[in-house]
C-alpha cells in the first residue's frame, strides 16, 4: 500500500485527505508509527502536527529531494510576486521554524 505522501506526490491524493489516512492507521493492524504510515519522516511529522499548513512545504521538499530548511530558503528567495499567494502562510511557518530551532 502506498503512503499518503507517495499518493500526494503522484497526484492521487489531496492534502485534505490526510485525516482519512490517520483514521485508517487507527483502525489498521499495522505495527508502525503513524509518521511512517503517512510516509513522513519523524521531523516532518512533528512539524506537521504543530503547523498543519506546513504540509505543502513538506511535499515540496520531498518532490525535489531537499530538506525543509532548503525548501523554506528557496521559497524566501523567490520574488514576492511569484509567491504572493503564499506569503502570509510561508512567513508564519518560517517564523515558527526559526522560533522552535528547526531552521
Amino acid at each position: 500500500m502506498k503512503s499518503f505522501i507517495e499518493l500526494c506526490l503522484e497526484g492521487l491524493a489531496d492534502l485534505t485527505e490526510i485525516d482519512e489516512f490517520i483514521e485508517e492507521w487507527h483502525s489498521s493492524k499495522e505495527d508502525i508509527p503513524i509518521y511512517e504510515y503517512l510516509g513522513m519522516k519523524r521531523n516532518e511529522y512533528a512539524i506537521w502536527v504543530e503547523r498543519p499548513e506546513a504540509l505543502r512545504f513538506i511535499l515540496f521538499s520531498r518532490q525535489y529531494g531537499v530538506s525543509i530548511k532548503d525548501t523554506i530558503d528557496q521559497m524566501t528567495e523567490l520574488p514576492l510576486a511569484a509567491r504572493a499567494a503564499d506569503t502570509k502562510e510561508l512567513d508564519a511557518v518560517i517564523k515558527w521554524l526559526k522560533r522552535t530551532g528547526r531552521i
